[in-house]
């Protein structure tokens, strides 16, 4: 295999265990859930080091877009302790297929909810945001204009695939309503211009963090963005929470100066509508009218809020 860093899938393990180390894979699992990939297995490896010493672990072995990688790469240049639930990028490199990444396999359980969210995540997340503050990252979507019309093209075709058949058709009415006079909306084009940029995940929810006795892993980073660190946040916790005071902290000491949380709480109202307009389709598809409203409300509340902030 062509490779960005590692000849073969393998080839990491003479980095970790020495250059005689030797790695056999035992079984190959195909997996699909919890992975946006079509094309992901576990593989279940004996290593044997150099000094006959023998190592049972598992990886998974996922293809990947190029931004992917560029995302899995950028994590490794976050090295504080404390963003303990970032995932390791072991290898990388290109097949006939395209780019693939290995990681170790992370045994665990998504999350009920996002009420369940640990301290670890939320620190993870504020150490990767100050480490990649205004990050110049080639091939990773922008918030900019061209990505909210591109996202509320991909609502208006969900919404208006499902209106036919819905049961509650009249929530997903007044969603594509929404939807299509907020196209080009100043608040939420021009917003992010006039805040910071970072890395963000950018699709954080329940079942992209894996809840682990050894700690958290956040998990399927192809939606990552360079975007206002708050899109991170706003589905997870309420700013005026004692989670988001986690955040703050871990955030604060890792840039060594306080979080203008007057500045935070605009980021967070935009990322707030963003967020429940983003996930409409998929509410309409799978959770029904009365959370499509509830949605529906957030958004304008959080509309109305931004229009009343002096930045």
């Amino acid at each position: 295999m062509a490779s960005h860093g590692a000849g073969h899938a393998l080839d990491w393990v003479r980095t970790r265990w020495g250059p005689d180390a030797v790695a056999r894979v035992v079984r190959r699992t195909p997996i699909t859930n919890g992975y946006s990939s079509q094309s992901v297995e576990r593989l279940d490896l004996i290593v044997q080091a150099g000094d006959g010493s023998t190592v049972e672990l598992a990886v998974l072995r996922k293809h990947a877009t190029e931004a992917e990688v560029t995302v899995l790469r950028a994590l490794r240049e976050v090295t504080d302790p404390r963003a303990s639930a970032l995932p390791e990028l072991l290898a990388d490199g290109t097949d006939a297929t395209g780019p693939w990444v290995v990681l170790p396999f992370y045994s665990g359980s998504t999350l009920a909810s996002e009420a369940e969210v640990s301290d670890d995540v939320l620190e993870s997340l504020a150490v990767l945001h100050v480490r990649h503050v205004n990050a110049t990252l080639p091939g990773l979507p922008i918030v900019d204009g061209t990505w909210w019309d591109n996202g509320f093209r991909h609502v208006d075709r969900r919404l208006s695939e499902l209106l036919p058949t819905a049961a509650e058709p009249a929530p997903l009415r007044e969603a594509l309503d929404l939807v299509r006079s907020l196209r080009g909306d100043p608040l939420l084009v021009r917003t992010p211009e006039r805040l910071s940029r970072t890395l963000v995940h950018g699709d954080i929810h329940a079942n992209n963090i894996l809840a682990r006795p050894a700690g958290s892993k956040i998990i399927d980073w192809g939606a990552a963005t360079l975007a206002p660190a708050m899109l991170d946040l706003a589905n997870l916790v309420a700013p005026d929470s004692p989670r988001f005071a986690v955040y703050v902290e871990a955030w604060e000491a890792a840039a060594g100066r306080a979080l203008d949380l007057r500045l935070a709480n605009v980021e967070y109202q935009w990322a707030t509508a963003c967020v429940n307009i983003k996930y409409l389709g998929f509410a309409a598809h799978h959770l029904g009218g009365g959370t499509v409203r509830d949605m529906l409300g957030r958004a304008r509340r959080a509309l109305n809020a931004l229009a009343h902030s002096d930045v």
